[in-house]
């Protein structure tokens, strides 16, 4: 009776868990919509409808991602299940991960690309002042490797 109340108590936190990520998740892609419709100077004119079609797209790209990767991997080894299994909280965090990365790069790489420095020392006196602009560019190379790398894995490791 304990090992089945332990493991439905389990079951009933991952639930939840994946619930509170799916949450953070649509706020963050309507945040990103909303980005990238201002970046892309509102191509209808209403941001509504921009932030809708970008969501749209974001959401339609995710799924397309996963789709293909699951077709190259049953070319790979047909049928075979991985050996670890891919959970949607994982899923959801790779999403995150490939929104964040590219969108802190979008932000923060013309601001460290502006820097005209004459000198090796006017360089890092700069850059002193931004180094926290470097660091997010650095997290968002990160961030966009790391759902790619979980890719590859997928698709040809057993």
């Amino acid at each position: 009776m304990n090992e089945r109340w332990r493991k439905l108590t389990g079951q009933v936190e991952d639930g939840l868990t994946s619930v509170q990520l799916g949450f953070g998740l649509f706020i963050f892609v309507f945040v990103a919509a909303l980005m990238l419709s201002v970046e892309t100077n509102r191509p209808t004119g209403n941001v509504l409808v921009d932030i809708l079609l970008w969501s749209a797209a974001l959401v339609l790209a995710g799924l397309g991602v996963v789709r293909l990767a699951r077709q190259l991997r049953a070319a790979n080894f047909g049928a075979e299940p991985p050996t670890r299994p891919v959970s949607t909280q994982d899923l959801m965090g790779y999403f995150v991960s490939a929104l964040a990365g590219p969108l802190l790069l979008i932000w923060f790489v013309p601001r460290l690309a502006e820097l005209r420095p004459e000198s090796l020392a006017e360089l890092v006196h700069e850059l002193r002042g931004r180094w926290v602009d470097a660091l997010l560019v650095g997290i968002g190379v990160f961030l966009c490797v790391l759902p790619l790398r979980a890719l590859v894995r997928y698709v040809t490791r057993r």
